[in-house]
């Protein structure tokens, strides 16, 4: 096709006047370029059509894998959690150390004077943990409860 427009073309420019043959030689030209260009978009995009059907392939192929992988895991029995060990009989339960930190906390009591308690009174060698979780992680030495202020609003 592209062979017999070049034809067509070049019999139209050689009937053609002196003016507008230089006119037509110009749109030959570009009838030239045009048709390279769309050669190689044609190649171009096989190639895109070649990779994507690899990309395709592979993520399929990745796919399948992490189901399979996924299935064994489902089927596989799950490891028995590991005990907490119990408390040494030195340490204080653990359980009731958090309960006396909340009641302290929820009593108006600051975060210093509730590590005080459990320090003096359950023997607990390092409240940090507790009073994190009591009080907020980082909080200050003089923090309180919101609720166990005594200035605090009544809801």
């Amino acid at each position: 096709m592209s062979q017999s427009l070049s034809e067509r073309a070049r019999a139209i420019l050689d009937a053609a006047e002196p003016p507008a043959a230089a006119d037509l030689a110009r749109l030959l030209r570009l009838v030239h370029d045009t048709l390279a260009l769309a050669g190689e978009t044609h190649r171009r995009g096989e190639a895109l059509g070649a990779a994507l059907l690899d990309v395709t392939a592979r993520l399929e192929a990745a796919a399948r894998a992490l189901t399979a992988t996924a299935a064994s895991a489902a089927a596989a029995p799950a490891p028995a959690p590991e005990a907490a060990p119990p408390p040494r009989a030195d340490e204080p339960d653990p359980a009731r150390v958090r309960l006396v930190a909340i009641e302290h906390a929820v009593a108006g009591a600051t975060r210093r004077e509730v590590g005080r308690h459990l320090q003096e009174e359950l023997g607990v060698a390092d409240p940090t943990r507790v009073l994190d979780d009591v009080f907020g992680s980082g909080s200050e030495p003089g923090a309180r409860l919101s609720w166990g202020r005594p200035d605090a609003p009544a809801a």
